[in-house]
């Protein structure tokens, strides 16, 4: 935990993807572990919601794409509608992996790479749905956290 402390984080792909996104008028962090808070967070203002999946160096990222798609499903939940191919292949690939995330997380290529690398343990991590209600929001280029009302 680091709690009261200010953490620099960052990362190959979800910085890049952060910075790209910054101009937007609200921007969580979501992942497997607060999807349902994100979900929620996002749902609040009654504006389209657009997801920005990191990938991996820049390319297409089944884990990301799968994580993206349970991010639709929750918004479907809410009344959200998914407006593309994208959302709903994205959706598809969440329904598949809902049986097993962290077999799913293992089959990909960023799972592999990470299990090469001896971060099995961080696979079953990542797998953990709703593991946390927290939303981290970016603001002026540092993150806050939030609780799903958006609440800090």
């Amino acid at each position: 935990m680091v709690a009261d402390k200010r953490l620099v984080f960052a990362s190959s792909n979800g910085s890049s993807a952060l910075l790209q996104a910054s101009s937007a008028a609200r921007l969580a962090v979501g992942c497997l572990n607060n999807v349902t808070a994100v979900a929620h967070w996002a749902a609040a203002v009654d504006q389209d919601c657009c997801i920005v999946c990191a990938g991996k160096l820049g390319q297409f990222a089944a884990d990301d794409a799968a994580c993206a798609g349970q991010f639709v499903i929750e918004l479907e939940r809410r009344g959200f509608v998914a407006a593309n191919d994208a959302a709903r292949t994205a959706r598809r690939l969440a329904e598949a992996a809902a049986g097993d995330w962290h077999a799913f997380i293992r089959s990909t290529d960023h799972g592999r790479y990470l299990l090469e690398l001896g971060f099995a343990e961080d696979l079953g991590f990542v797998c953990r749905i709703d593991s946390h209600a927290w939303v981290p929001i970016w603001h002026d280029t540092s993150i806050a956290l939030a609780d799903a009302n958006g609440h800090h």
